[in-house]
């Protein structure tokens, strides 16, 4: 269903998520209520929670109608995180440790399903963007001229993968760009 390969240098091992631990920011159900609601002293858990609440209403009833868990939870490396699952499967939301702010991103489906097989942010790091149309001469088109939709993340390497969907069949190929 999915490729991963780089574009530049040697192939990089792959990784296996190693857990995470539950922080001490909480964030809860409401009651009678799929809103989340977050403690003040975490402004990557507002993040996770304040994305949430953005979430369209089509994506809410595919991918993130339920929390898999009650609070978000921190990432050996620094960021937040909080998966779901819903009528087409798993969704989640990350926000990444960045130096220029606190911003999370949805992933879900089958960038979601790849990004995770090779180590979620151990391996390809963190969302820098939201799933989004691929256009003419954007990372994704230089792979496939079928593929329609796109989503980036940055590794700790400092490395852009870019994870593309094509929805004819679902195919996902990950490869990565040097930024210096």
């Amino acid at each position: 269903m999915f490729d991963l390969h780089k574009t530049k240098d040697t192939a990089r091992p792959l990784t296996r998520r190693f857990g995470s631990f539950v922080a001490a920011v909480a964030v809860t159900f409401a009651t009678g209520s799929s809103a989340l609601a977050a403690d003040a002293d975490g402004p990557l858990a507002d993040a996770v929670v304040n994305k949430y609440d953005e979430i369209p209403v089509d994506l809410l009833a595919q991918y993130y109608e339920q929390a898999d868990t009650t609070e978000p939870q921190w990432t050996p490396g620094g960021g937040v995180f909080q998966f779901f699952h819903g009528a087409l499967g798993p969704g989640a939301i990350y926000a990444g440790p960045r130096r220029d702010g606190a911003f999370a991103y949805l992933i879900y489906g089958n960038i979601l399903v790849a990004w995770g097989s090779y180590g979620y942010e151990n391996g390809s790091g963190y969302p820098i963007t939201e799933e989004k149309d691929s256009w003419p001469g954007s990372a994704c088109s230089h792979h496939s001229t079928a593929v329609t939709r796109q989503q980036s993340f940055r590794d700790s390497e400092g490395r852009i993968w870019n994870y593309c969907v094509r929805p004819s069949d679902g195919h996902v190929s990950a490869f990565w760009d040097y930024v210096p």
